[in-house]
């Protein structure tokens, strides 16, 4: 060992960070303080984060912004993870959902069954 190699790496847990590359033309619709759900794909388990902010500089070949999510701490989390992050991607709205087979198609125009 010479001097100046690193020996040792240190980390906190108390605070994990996820950081989440995200397409410009997306950002309108995600804002900080914002919950959204997180998967650890290691754990397979669905977290609740937080959006903490976005980073100040677009990538200048893909144009995504990155936005750092904060999550709960993890005992078995390692730096370098991979997770799967749900952010919204529109306004969210009201639907009524009906079962595929209530709807029927007659003369090119659908319509519900009840």
């Amino acid at each position: 060992m010479q001097q100046g190699t690193n020996v040792a790496a240190a980390g906190a847990i108390s605070e994990l960070v996820i950081r989440v590359p995200v397409e410009e033309s997306l950002l309108r619709f995600i804002t900080p303080g914002e919950q959204v759900a997180v998967i650890i794909n290691a754990f397979a388990r669905e977290l609740t984060g937080t959006i903490l902010r976005f980073e100040p500089i677009a990538d200048p070949r893909t144009k995504n912004v990155f936005v750092k999510i904060g999550i709960p701490p993890q005992e078995q989390a390692a730096e370098n993870m991979s997770a799967t992050v749900y952010v919204p991607t529109g306004v969210e709205r009201e639907l009524t959902v009906v079962p595929r087979n209530a709807v029927i198609n007659m003369q090119g125009r659908d319509f519900v069954f009840t």
